[in-house]
């Protein structure tokens, strides 16, 4: 069908013109969804991932939970299985990807402490703390709460990051998204 010579010609425009396309095209949706998506870019067959300090120690949620218009406790522990969901999240924040995280949340039992926490402010230098009179209580999964005694709260992610800012040589917080799931009974 193809004389050797045109083979080998095909198989040599392959080698070093199609492949590194492809390479290219890969970098440049990796480059695209990392600014425009809030994709790590350490993912993504990890281009810029030595350029870039993003990581999960850099990206971090809040998560509230509560009655519907009631007081809203946070949650400070989660099982494996969440924590496990929170950190596959983190890579590729999106509503769809924290939905198993609520989801799990509302079908959770939970302990609390007895007394709820003080809310404290630090002082421009952050080494003085001094009391803002808000308090809250945190809450730590636990495990499946029995399908027969539903929580019937709603949950609220706060996804964060955190950024150098070269101007005042700080690290900056920066809330990026607030995704709210309701009770699904309400």
């Amino acid at each position: 069908m193809f004389s050797s010579s045109t083979r080998t010609r095909i198989r040599q425009f392959l080698l070093f013109a199609f492949i590194p396309l492809i390479a290219c095209a890969v970098a440049a949706r990796q480059l695209y969804l990392s600014k425009t998506d809030t994709l790590s870019t350490w993912k993504g067959g990890g281009m810029g991932m030595f350029a870039s300090a993003d990581s999960t120690e850099t990206r971090f949620l809040l998560i509230w939970m509560g009655p519907p218009g009631g007081e809203e406790h946070v949650v400070v522990g989660l099982t494996n299985i969440q924590r496990k969901i929170n950190s596959e999240g983190l890579w590729y924040p999106s509503r769809a990807r924290f939905e198993p995280l609520a989801r799990s949340l509302k079908t959770s039992k939970f302990t609390a402490q007895k007394q709820p926490t003080p809310i404290m402010k630090a002082d421009p230098t952050g080494k003085e703390f001094s009391p803002t009179g808000r308090s809250l209580r945190l809450l730590t999964a636990t495990g499946p709460r029995p399908s027969t005694d539903p929580l019937g709260w709603g949950v609220r992610i706060e996804y964060w990051r955190m950024r150098y800012d070269p101007a005042t040589r700080r690290a900056k917080l920066q809330l990026i998204e607030t995704y709210n799931y309701p009770d699904d009974d309400s």
